[in-house]
């Protein structure tokens, strides 16, 4: 009897570290996540969507923000990630002083009402710089298959903001980005009002931080609207 309930306990122990070690995602989820939680992989026909929000605080739909272990988020072809219709909303934050890689085959999705949103953002939105670095990926970076990825925007990918003051991509004044960005999908940027006269201010992909890695584009960029941008690379 001792040896069985021993046994038991291993077993249970085991399966409560494979549960701890695994993905932080599960299916449908509807709260931002941390890699400092877990791995995070959206898979074909994963959602993650936040619903909207007035609150002061806004927090990203995903941070990165943990150890180089866990710090791949990948959103895979057929996955989304949806936060519409909440002013400053974030999709994906990569932190400083972390290393790590976005990877996007399917959507982010920021549409809708509200302003300054960013898709991906490079940094924390605060004055702290430092730097990201990415990963080596020579699945995604066939060009440079030895250089660092940073964030991987794979073909058939669709990342979309809507709001004055919105980018895709941005990095912030006071960071770096220790490796390549690739944007090999689709990209659009709105502004709040279509065809709106006054002054949109969006941008598909804005690199105002410093960038230590290549610019790699084939994919589609567009900032719609009046001084609406594809890019504004530093």
């Amino acid at each position: 009897m001792r040896f069985y309930v021993y046994k038991r306990a291993l077993m249970l122990t085991a399966a409560t570290i494979a549960l701890l070690s695994g993905p932080v995602y599960a299916k449908d989820q509807t709260k931002p996540l941390k890699t400092s939680s877990g791995k995070i992989d959206l898979k074909d026909g994963d959602t993650l969507t936040i619903p909207s929000s007035t609150t002061p605080t806004i927090v990203p739909a995903i941070t990165i923000d943990s150890t180089p272990a866990k710090n791949i988020v990948t959103i895979e072809t057929g996955a989304l990630l949806s936060y519409k219709s909440t002013a400053g909303a974030i999709g994906v934050q990569a932190n400083p002083s972390r290393t790590g890689e976005v990877i996007l085959g399917g959507t982010i999705d920021l549409t809708g009402t509200g302003t300054g949103k960013d898709g991906i953002l490079i940094g924390d939105n605060t004055s702290a710089s430092g730097t990201f670095t990415g990963n080596v990926d020579a699945l995604n970076n066939t060009l440079f298959p030895a250089h660092k990825t940073a964030i991987a925007l794979q073909s058939g990918s669709i990342l979309k903001v809507q709001g004055d003051g919105s980018a895709g991509v941005f990095l912030q004044s006071d960071m770096t980005v220790d490796g390549d960005i690739i944007a090999n999908g689709t990209i659009n940027a709105l502004p709040t009002t279509a065809n709106s006269t006054t002054s949109a201010g969006v941008t598909g992909i804005e690199l105002d931080g410093t960038t230590n890695g290549k610019l790699i584009m084939s994919g589609i960029t567009e900032g719609f609207g009046q001084n609406g941008h594809a890019g504004n690379p530093a």
